[in-house]
């Protein structure tokens, strides 16, 4: 997938679930662990933001492949969705729906596959 069409969808992604969820960030992480793209709607400091994709991407890339895609992690839900060799991670509130979560990853996975098609 093309990262300027990651940030493409990224950018307007609050207003595609307004009233749904609450997403605190979304990160694409490859298999090898490297950060591709992050994206944070809440407040957090560099330092902060270092050991969450630190902690995410050990938690992630260990899961095995018939591991659902719902983590729980420090009082929140973290949905994610492999494509490809990236990992595309979204963190929710605990108390919202993880399979609404999903829903949206996987529309935006849909949307990105069927835009390359036509490149």
């Amino acid at each position: 997938m093309d990262l300027v069409l990651g940030l493409r969808w990224m950018n307007f992604l609050p207003f595609a679930v307004v009233g749904l969820l609450q997403i605190n960030f979304v990160l694409l992480i490859s298999r090898q662990g490297k950060v591709r793209l992050t994206k944070w709607y809440s407040p957090y400091t560099q330092k902060e933001r270092t050991k969450v994709i630190r902690e995410l991407s050990g938690l992630i890339l260990t899961r095995g492949p018939k591991l659902c895609n719902f983590v729980e992690w420090k009082g929140y839900k973290v949905v994610y969705r492999r494509y490809a060799s990236l990992y595309f991670c979204m963190c929710i509130d605990a108390e919202d729906n993880e399979l609404e979560a999903y829903y949206i990853l996987d529309e935006i996975l849909i949307a990105a596959s069927d835009i390359n098609e036509k490149l």
